[in-house]
């Protein structure tokens, strides 16, 4: 009756495997061929919809994928047994392998299907979806179908020429499996023609040619051994060896002129890679070429003079165990483009030149002699100083600090000797401090912006000088109200109050530290997200004050209970839509960052102040009865460290009441019906509040029919 229905191709479909499948019966049993063409029926039909889905030729194909696998444990299964008869009967031979290893029909059309199916389902939906080319070409692979992934990834490429992942995809398999560095750079080559600015596919490019030297270095060690001679000549960019990969960097950067980002991926792919020296310098050197302005080309100068270090520190110490390992910089400072052309212009005059002025190149080598002093003891500095002169202070100044704060912590790892040790971590001090005071005194909030005062505080805790710390970030925001503090960036702000809370908390009194944040909320807009980080911190604040008293007052109690319920009011209000990504990365000085953390610790300070059964109703009804705080969350989108306070808040609160019914027992009255009320109300408000957590609200809505209590 089916086939009457269906067209004869699907007839014609469901009947052309079967005489394959009876090659597998001496791998399947008869009801599992029965099964896999009643399986195979049932696809072919729902194939055969006027409307089909993409989800069922999908889930044809990876059916037929298990069935596959599944042959293939039974043929291992068989030939292993096999194998243990013929060696009983010591006839375990070449020959019998051969006839044992045989292949029958039944083994390959199981692999002709899967690509049938597939080219059925890309004749449907090739043009919209390319996942269903890379699933292919995955397919290919687990397959060992090595002669139909080429041409899979030659028909995505021309339906889908903008995807790179498939240029790059194809590119690393005719070079790794297929030994062909040729076709992999045509593909390469032709990609980048249409992708001209794509940054991955030069990357790609230009690790392709290391792959490819790494290769070629390695087959001429086996067959002809090393020769110190021509690894010189070979590292040389000029040689024929690096001259295809030094052409695909120019023409990359001359594709992508303006980005210093890209220059520096090469740079990371040169660490991936040997024999990247010469490479490594010629980056460099395009990058001071091109870059002398571009905060990050500096950084990345300063960080190379570290890694030469490491390098020479490490060379030397490993080929001389016993000789006296430099104990300082041995790296002289790098000379920018302009030094190297006024070298070469030196290098080029002749003597009479040279003797005509002889005086103003003496008092130049002395003026110099000083200054090559000063910058050999630490060309770091010396480079990040001429950084901060050459580049504006307002893109150079963040970048600076937290480099040098990277470089204090990577000095151990750079030097052995303590003395060099701590005369390096001074001088950082010292250029420090220098450098903020420059800064500070600029009054410029380009420059000396709230993240460099958070640094220049940073700077002044490092030294344990909290005080001087406090009265930075104090001016700082004095001075940005004083130039409308209000209208700037709510964030920054925020950090910089939190920030003089926690200072202010540390030196004086966490009293003070919520005066402060009382003041910060004065100056911050409340439907900003930063007023409830800011609530939140000082609740935290008065929660510690609370804990700080043998006896919490009546006043303090009232004080914490006010700032929780504007909490709660700010979260369910829906003056706050969400937090932003940077308002999340604020870590809370005092303890709370989360108003679900805020509901946890306010049942704790209720019950501490109050008493487990006063305490917990108290913050029961404030949160799950009385507000409309439960309907503006949703545990599903929360994270998980939110949703365990949530859950530690109801248990704890159900775990109250269930004991508190224990202890009055069955004794009848307004008390227990009360508290009876109470535990069934706190249930119904668990289960409307994890709704969306269809594990959390099934559990509470079982605990609740099971409880005989009730």
């Amino acid at each position: 009756m089916h086939c009457i229905i269906c067209s004869f191709d699907t007839v014609f479909l469901l009947l052309s495997p079967h005489p394959n499948l009876h090659g597998l019966l001496i791998l399947l049993k008869q009801s599992e061929i029965h099964a896999i063409v009643a399986r195979r029926r049932e696809s072919e039909y729902l194939l055969k919809r006027i409307t089909p889905r993409k989800a069922d030729f999908l889930k044809y194909i990876q059916d037929e994928l298990q069935l596959e696998k599944l042959r293939q444990l039974r043929a291992k299964k068989q030939q292993a047994l096999e194998r243990d008869r013929l060696s009983k009967l010591g006839r375990l031979d070449d020959e019998n392998n051969n006839m044992t290893n045989k292949n029958h029909i039944g083994d390959f059309h199981i692999i002709q299907n899967i690509h049938l199916l597939f080219r059925r389902t890309l004749r449907k939906y090739d043009k919209e979806d390319v996942s269903i080319f890379l699933q292919y070409a995955d397919v290919c692979k687990q397959l060992k179908s090595w002669n139909k992934l080429p041409e899979v990834y030659e028909e995505a490429m021309q339906i889908h020429p903008h995807c790179v992942g498939l240029w790059i995809e194809a590119a690393s398999h005719e070079f790794f499996h297929r030994q062909s560095v040729s076709t992999a750079r045509v593909l390469l080559q032709r990609a980048l023609r249409i992708n001209k600015t794509n940054k991955d596919l030069w990357w790609q490019s230009f690790a392709l040619e290391y792959h490819h030297i790494a290769k070629m270095k390695g087959r001429r060690a086996v067959l002809k051994g090393t020769n110190p001679t021509e690894e010189a000549e070979d590292n040389d960019l000029n040689s024929s060896l690096f001259a295809v990969a030094k052409i695909v960097y120019d023409k990359a950067i001359e594709a992508i002129p303006d980005d210093v980002t890209f220059r520096l991926g090469f740079l990371d792919l040169c660490k991936t890679f040997p024999y990247t020296d010469s490479m490594e310098a010629h980056v460099y050197k395009t990058i001071r070429r091109d870059f002398s302005d571009q905060p990050k080309a500096w950084i990345a100068r300063a960080a190379h003079i570290l890694e030469q270090q490491q390098q020479q520190l490490a060379k030397e110490s490993g080929n001389d165990e016993g000789a006296n390992v430099p104990q300082g910089f041995t790296v002289l400072p790098e000379k920018d483009s302009g030094d190297d052309e006024s070298d070469n212009d030196s290098d080029s005059d002749n003597d009479e030149d040279s003797e005509k002025e002889p005086a103003k190149k003496k008092r130049k080598s002395k003026h110099e002699s000083s200054r090559s002093e000063e910058t050999h003891e630490d060309p770091v500095l010396a480079t990040i100083q001429k950084a901060n002169r050459v580049v504006e202070a307002s893109k150079m100044a963040l970048e600076s600090v937290e480099f040098l704060w990277s470089y204090w912590e990577k000095v151990e790892d750079i030097f052995t000797d303590t003395g060099m040790i701590g005369r390096t971590r001074k001088n950082i001090l010292v250029f420090l401090q220098e450098f903020f005071h420059e800064l500070a005194l600029k009054n410029d909030f380009e420059s000396y912006n709230v993240s460099v005062a958070l640094k220049h505080a940073e700077y002044y805790v490092r030294v344990d000088q909290i005080e001087e710390a406090r009265i930075v970030v104090a001016d700082f925001l004095e001075k940005a109200l004083e130039q409308g503090g209000k209208e700037k960036d709510a964030m920054n702000l925020t950090s910089a109050w939190m920030t003089l809370a926690d200072l202010t908390g540390q030196v004086q009194s966490i009293e003070e530290a919520g005066k402060i944040l009382k003041q910060a909320l004065k100056n911050t807009p409340m439907s900003k997200p930063d007023y409830l980080i800011l609530m939140l911190n000082l609740f935290g604040a008065e929660l510690t004050l609370a804990k700080q008293q043998v006896d919490t007052s009546e006043t303090t109690r009232k004080q914490v209970t006010d700032v929780f319920q504007k909490i709660l009011l700010l979260s369910s209000s829906g003056s706050i839509v969400a937090f932003s990504e940077d308002t999340n990365s604020v870590v809370s000085a005092f303890g709370v960052s989360s108003v679900a953390q805020a509901c946890y610790h306010f049942l704790a300070h209720c019950v501490d102040t109050l008493g487990p059964l006063s305490g917990s109703r108290i913050a029961s009804r404030t949160v799950m009865l009385q507000s409309n705080f439960l309907d503006s969350l949703d545990p599903k989108c929360m994270p998980v460290e939110d949703v365990q306070f949530l859950v530690g808040f109801v248990d704890k609160c159900l775990e109250i009441e269930i004991d508190y019914l224990k202890k009055i027992g069955k004794t009848s009255g307004p008390e227990r019906k009360k508290a009876k009320v109470h535990l069934r109300q706190l249930y119904d408000a668990a289960i409307r509040l994890f709704s969306s957590v269809q594990s959390l609200a099934s559990t509470y809505q079982q605990r609740r029919n099971e409880a005989t209590l009730l």
